[in-house]
């Protein structure tokens, strides 16, 4: 099992024990977030590999949980050369193609400037045969 795959579950263990008024429990992922939380992956200084990689596996690691929704955050590349971040290009892109196998949709999320430094991604269900195989 990953790391980020055991920090994921165990946030969410710790999150099923906060109480009925919390909006918090395996079916209730209604409106997608989990106690008004959306599970978050910030890629702020991480280099491209390293962040298909991490992108991939926390959106597996999700979906495995049940979490039907989630939040990257990829950055608006002010710091970078050109002032435009490679990420905010390749993740987007990376969501559209081998992404999909994992994403029902997604959307960029826009700041009052009308840029975008991250997306809220919806998760396509898990089959029983994909959670087995997540967890081996």
């Amino acid at each position: 099992m990953s790391r980020l795959f055991a920090l994921l579950r165990d946030w969410w263990l710790g999150r099923q024990g906060a109480g009925a008024g919390d909006d918090v429990g395996a079916p209730a992922f209604g409106r997608g977030r989990l106690g008004g939380v959306l599970p978050t992956l910030d890629l702020h200084g991480v280099g491209v590999r390293e962040a298909i990689e991490q992108v991939e596996e926390f959106l597996r690691a999700s979906r495995h949980l049940g979490v039907r929704r989630v939040r990257i955050v990829y950055g608006k590349g002010r710091h970078s050369r050109g002032g435009r971040g490679i990420l905010r290009e390749v993740v987007p892109r990376w969501l559209e193609t081998e992404g999909a196998r994992y994403v029902a949709r997604w959307e960029r999320r826009l700041d009052a400037s009308g840029l975008d430094g991250g997306a809220e991604v919806v998760l396509r269900p898990a089959s029983p045969q994909q959670r087995e195989e997540s967890e081996t």
